[in-house]
Formats: C-alpha cells, structure tokens, sequence
C-alpha cells in the first residue's frame, strides 16, 4: 500500500490529523479533490490509533496490532464500502471491507451494489458493540461515505449521535453535500489539498515511469493522482491519452454509441461521464467570463444536465448499456 508519506501534497493534512489524534472526537470527515490519497491518510490514522505503543509516527510497525493492520486481519479495524468499488481500493482495503458485503455473500450472480446498506451498518454496529478485541480502541473508515443510501445514513447517524466507547468513525468523501447535513454536523471537518498539476506530473514521472510529455497531459486534466495511477496500473492509459486529447481538442465524442463505447469500456462509465461534465461546464465557464453565451453554451448545459442525471441513475440501474445508449439519443435529438 502506497504510503502518505511518499505523497508530500499530504504533508499538512497529516500533521494536524496525527499531531493530536488523542484528543479528536469520535466523528471524522476528511474531505477534498478526487483520488488524491484521502483515505490513505484514514488508513495512516488508523494505524497509529490501533498502535499499541501510541506514538504518532504511522504506528511501530512492530507490535501485534499493526503487524495484524498490515496484514489485514485486525479485528478492531472495520472498513466499509460498496461492493462495486472493491476495483477502486487497494487490497488492504478490500480485505477489511469484505465482511460487511453481506448481499455478496448471498448472491455471486447480481450486479455489485454501487451504494453501502443499512444491512452493512447494522451489521457493523453489532460488531462495535463488542469490546475492543486489542487494546481499547475500534476504528471505521468509509473510504467513499457518499456511498450510503438514504436508510444507511439514518443507521449511522444513531452510531454517531452514540457512539461506543473508545470508537473513532472517519468519513471519506470528495462530495462532502452528498452527505446529510445532519452527519456532517457530527464530525470535525480536515479539508485536505490537491496537488497542482506540476506536482502531480513530476509524481507520475518518479513513482510511476510516465515519461515526461505525457504526464504533462495526464496533470493537466485535472485528475486526481491515483485515478491515473490506476488506469496506467490497469494498462489503458493509451486510451485515457486518446479519450482526452478527443475531448480537449474539441472534437465531438456523441456519434454512434460505438463512438463512446470502448471508453466506456475501458475507462469506466463513471470516469468517461465525469470528464465529459467537465468538458462541457468549461467550455460555458469560459464564455459566461468573456460576457457572451451562445447557442451552443445552452447545448453544452443541456448535455452536462442530461449526463448528471444518467449518472445517478447509473446508481441503481440494471442496464447500464440501455441508460447510456437512451442519453445518446436524447444529446443528438
């Protein structure tokens, strides 16, 4: 797993996380940019809370509790997220989340749910009701806590308005209004900063080998370190350089559904409708400064309503194909 430590955009965010961590309340809510190492700084919390030395530096390394974090195995570290985002975490993350993906373990042959159920949060209130099965703390992290559906919020809710003895809940998200105000209000609130896009070219280039040019044009969409981490890791990154030079270079994607469909493939229905929102809100975020909005700036609004909307959808449909074929023919009509 990817230090934070390696991640010097971290550095700030860290120390006021792991300087007084003793004296944080029981609800945490890390917020920022996409795919910048958020819930790498949730997992570094929680490594030196669990330590069982309590020093504030990732934890000994050592003892039997952060042999068991490494490992994967720490009965006293709960992680919880959606079944469908097991492809977004590392494996340390997996591991840990596994157990509370009830509705997998009853079923291998339905879509992996997109949203955490209040299913999964009963089930991990019953574990922190237990007592700490090593030292006295119990950690949660939501990697993605905008994951929860309405009845899931309500059920953590009552955790946070009671929370058991000695239990530490960090919320993860980079759509923090997703979360109810509510929830929100019950946490203390770490905005953690991107890095620019200088920073994310010259990480790319040492951690990762991208040669110069492109990671140029990788920093330069604005994407969150490890979201480009992770498509080169999965090796589509020719397509991520073509998908992007398309969109940037202002040719039109919304041909044929065949046109968008090995993006979609490739990519990730969520990832390619994300740029493509960007796209659009730029292009009428540059012309409402100039004083002057167009015809086409009213299209452009239109299409980034219309891909919103099929990304909510996309939430809880069965047939991810059908809602994006229907959006592409609702654009070019």
């Amino acid at each position: 797993m990817v230090s934070p430590i390696t991640c010097g955009w971290l550095d700030n965010a860290r120390i006021k996380l792991t300087r007084r961590w003793q004296s944080l309340p029981h609800g945490i809510l890390l917020t920022g940019p996409e795919m910048i190492g958020k819930s790498l700084l949730a997992f570094d919390l929680a490594r030196i809370m669990l330590c069982e030395t309590g020093q504030n530096k990732s934890g000994c390394g050592i003892c039997s509790s952060c042999q068991l974090v490494e490992q994967s195995v720490h009965p006293d570290l709960h992680v919880v997220t959606s079944e469908a985002s097991g492809n977004l975490l590392s494996a340390h993350f997996v591991r840990h989340a596994e157990r509370y993906w009830l509705e997998k373990k009853s079923t291998s042959t339905r879509k992996p749910s997109e949203q955490i159920s209040v299913d999964s949060i009963r089930a991990l209130n019953q574990n922190l009701a237990a007592t700490a099965s090593l030292g006295a703390r119990k950690v949660v992290i939501f990697p993605i806590a905008d994951q929860l559906n309405h009845n899931a919020a309500n059920a953590l809710l009552k955790l946070l308005e009671e929370p058991t003895g000695d239990t530490f809940i960090i919320l993860v998200t980079s759509v923090a209004h997703r979360l109810p105000a509510t929830i929100r209000s019950r946490c203390v609130h770490f905005s953690v900063k991107g890095p620019s896009s200088s920073v994310v070219a010259t990480w790319l280039q040492d951690e990762k080998g991208v040669a110069p040019e492109t990671a140029a044009q990788f920093a330069g969409a604005g994407l969150g370190p490890f979201i480009i981490a992770d498509l080169i890791e999965r090796g589509v990154d020719g397509t991520l350089l073509e998908f992007l030079e398309s969109i940037q270079g202002g040719n039109s994607v919304f041909g044929e559904f065949e046109t968008l469909k090995r993006f979609f493939e490739a990519l990730g229905d969520e990832f390619v409708l994300e740029m493509l929102q960007r796209q659009f809100l730029k292009q009428v975020r540059k012309n409402a400064g100039a004083g002057v909005l167009s015809v086409s700036d009213k299209a452009a609004m239109d299409r980034f309503v219309e891909i919103g909307e099929v990304r909510e959808s996309l939430r809880t449909t069965i047939d991810s194909q059908l809602a994006l074929e229907g959006m592409m023919i609702r654009i070019q009509s």
